[in-house]
């Protein structure tokens, strides 16, 4: 199995939290995205792993802004210190929670830094991890 990249996973009860916590923004969030991550590094190479220590372990992630444009609804967010060496990302680590057909989530990295909302921070948890390709 290949890696397609590194990140923070969050169950999806995570929608709720955020929902909750930036409740004049849901008629942004029509399309729901799901499969909620931030992901560190796309097609890591062996250096670019996080440590066997660290994997799967739970992590906090500051929620600091809403991101609207592109046709996606995203939040920014802090990385925890365990992370900050692994994330090679030139975009803003975040979160998407909508995508407008027939945009991908992919695309809330660039969302240009003029569309950021700053909000009240929030924490929210997820796992240090992996995507995997299915068995090939």
């Amino acid at each position: 199995m290949g890696i397609i990249f590194t990140g923070i996973f969050f169950q999806d009860d995570v929608f709720d939290c955020l929902r909750d916590e930036i409740p004049v923004h849901q008629e942004d969030i029509k399309n729901r995205y799901g499969g909620y991550h931030v992901a560190c590094c796309y097609k890591p190479t062996n250096n670019q792993l996080f440590s066997k220590e660290i994997v799967d372990s739970e992590v906090e992630v500051e929620v600091t802004h809403i991101m609207r444009g592109n046709g996606v609804t995203a939040v920014a967010v802090n990385l925890p210190k365990e992370l900050k060496g692994y994330y090679y990302s030139k975009n803003i680590p975040y979160i998407t929670l909508g995508v407008d057909f027939p945009h991908k989530p992919v695309e809330g990295g660039s969302i240009s830094s003029e569309k950021w909302e700053k909000i009240d921070p929030f924490i929210v948890r997820g796992r240090i991890g992996y995507l995997k390709t299915r068995k090939e």
